[in-house]
């Protein structure tokens, strides 16, 4: 970086003047193999989404023929909702959710965790308040000693920053991810803009996990324009959101705002109009 130049995985190098950087976070498949052996062979990641959404109809194939036993491992929002999904479109499966040690929905306030939980009861998943210590074929090794029978084990581990930046030469948060100052930019680096942690904090514990996106590379877009042009750049600071909705499978979700909660199709219906105005929005936004 210190020469503003990238090398490529093919060993060739690119020069620049600027650069943005917004790979998003992933699951990074040999750190995750070595606190969870088997994950590698026997677990159906979650991201790159683009993957997961392409392997995820072999798995509704194959629900279709037999009763499968599907195993959500994972803790928070992304964990409790793809177990909600997954039993929505597998009515017939044993699908149980690994949550860890902490109760589904932890971070949410004691009446949301109460909602989760009465959902998840009544949607018939199984909850284990235990990690997984390994995979195999067949079964999923838990923290207490027992075998849990699985026959997709689906991983929502937390997402983690890719493994080049590590080596970047670019100074880092706490998260490992650059660390960027109010502008986005870097603060060891002056000519390079990121999207920070807060900004990926932010879009994991969204209502809509895109909205933060959108508005951080808005900003991104602008300070990035201005620094070329030598103009004036505009703080952005990554906002927590104000309200959260979790989708329960099908059209049924469980929201929260500040003290409020609520749960119902008609906060499905509210998630629903957010999102297509939100894509609305992207359109217009498209040159």
């Amino acid at each position: 970086m210190a020469r503003q130049t990238l090398q490529l995985d093919d060993g060739s190098t690119l020069a620049f003047d600027w650069l943005s950087v917004n790979t998003g976070p992933i699951q990074e498949r040999a750190s995750i193999e070595h606190t969870l052996p088997g994950a590698r062979e026997q677990a159906l990641f979650t991201r790159p989404a683009e993957v997961f959404a392409t392997l995820w109809p072999r798995v509704v194939a194959m629900g279709e023929e037999r009763p499968l036993r599907i195993a959500v491992i994972g803790e928070g929002q992304e964990g409790v909702e793809l177990a909600l999904a997954a039993r929505h479109r597998l009515p017939n499966a044993a699908v149980t959710l690994v949550c860890g040690p902490t109760a589904p929905g932890a971070l949410y306030a004691p009446l949301v965790q109460d909602r989760l939980l009465g959902l998840l009861k009544q949607r018939r998943v199984t909850v284990l308040q235990d990690v997984a210590k390994s995979l195999h074929d067949g079964n999923v090794q838990l923290g207490c000693g027992a075998d849990l029978a699985c026959d997709v084990p689906v991983l929502a581990a937390t997402p983690q920053p890719p493994l080049w930046v590590a080596g970047s030469g670019l100074a880092l948060d706490p998260a490992g991810y650059p660390a960027v100052d109010v502008y986005q930019r870097s603060t060891s680096h002056s000519r390079v803009f990121a999207i920070g942690d807060g900004d990926i904090q932010a879009a994991h514990t969204a209502t809509t996990p895109t909205e933060p996106d959108l508005l951080a590379g808005a900003a991104l877009a602008h300070n990035l324009a201005s620094a070329m042009a030598g103009t004036a750049l505009k703080p952005h600071l990554p906002a927590a959101p104000a309200w959260r909705i979790l989708t329960g499978g099908g059209r049924y979700a469980v929201g929260s705002w500040r003290g409020f909660s609520a749960q119902g199709r008609w906060v499905w219906w509210l998630k629903n109009w957010r999102d297509r105005r939100l894509v609305a929005r992207c359109k217009r936004s498209d040159p």
